[in-house]
């Protein structure tokens, strides 16, 4: 379900190619999944998953009350392969921690300017490694992960240039939908909807980004549970960018959203690198 322009779309590709869905599926006795977005990013050869950090949260705290649940791994094409919880989660306390270690030591960048550690005191983003075999199963089915250079807004002089020209700078948010879930056989095997949605930006001058709604509510009149985690994606001149990751929602009592809220995707790198100098030094 999109809503877009079919040549919108088909710039959004890479965007639908990097995303992955990820259910909880508490047993077989038991009703409806939970179904949570994230996106596929290469760093040092090795893949990793991003997605919201109290995904992570919830996915444990599912495990601790179902410890026989498994989860489900979906990309935008596939029927998708259940696994234990086995993909190294690093969370975003541990996130956190990095990152005020890395501001404090002058080795934190982004857009430029020195990140004041107190503003990622509760950074709502999670990191998981694919291994291989998970790699390999959703490739199969057309998962491409984002390279780095594809993470961040562009530089400022791009932006003001689209702007100036009267270039559509809408972002589009990409994820599954929880509500659109539904248990299709006794092995609670499922089938769900995914969603791109155009939302525009409101501000981006701090590390939780705000978004608005632009989707049409004859199309969808609901809110955006089940995409947390999910990419925000920017159009520029070199194609699709992901800016943000998907966090949360305002609504004001409201079905439908009045905020969306999403963090700066240019945190992913310098953590994925920390995550890849740590291996290192392990091994």
């Amino acid at each position: 379900m999109s809503g877009i322009d079919r040549s919108i779309g088909e710039l959004l590709v890479p965007l639908r190619s990097a995303t992955v869905a990820i259910a909880f599926i508490p047993s077989q006795s038991e009703a409806k999944p939970a179904i949570f977005s994230c996106f596929g990013v290469k760093c040092a050869d090795q893949i990793y998953l991003v997605t919201a950090g109290h995904v992570l949260e919830a996915i444990d705290k599912a495990f601790e009350q179902y410890p026989e649940g498994r989860l489900r791994l979906k990309s935008i094409t596939s029927k998708g392969f259940s696994t234990p919880w086995r993909l190294e989660p690093f969370s975003w306390t541990s996130l956190s921690e990095t990152f005020k270690t890395l501001s404090a030591n002058g080795g934190l960048d982004v857009q430029g300017d020195y990140l004041d550690p107190s503003l990622v005191e509760e950074i709502d983003i999670g990191v998981m490694r694919l291994g291989p075999l998970y790699v390999d199963n959703l490739r199969a089915d057309g998962f491409r992960p984002l390279e780095l250079n594809a993470l961040g807004f562009p530089q400022r002089d791009e932006l003001e240039s689209l702007v100036s020209g009267g270039a559509d700078v809408s972002c589009y948010v990409h994820g599954a939908l929880e509500e659109s879930v539904e248990v299709t056989d006794p092995d609670n095997d499922f089938e769900y909807i995914w969603a791109i949605l155009p939302i525009g930006i409101v501000d981006t001058s701090q590390p939780r980004f705000a978004f608005e709604p632009l989707w049409d509510r004859t199309i969808y009149s609901r809110g955006v549970k089940g995409m947390s985690g999910g990419p925000v994606g920017f159009l520029g001149r070199d194609g699709v960018r992901v800016v943000a990751v998907q966090s949360c929602q305002s609504t004001n009592g409201s079905a439908f959203p009045t905020k969306l809220h999403a963090w700066d995707a240019q945190f992913i790198e310098p953590i994925l690198r920390a995550l890849v100098e740590r291996d290192q030094i392990q091994n």
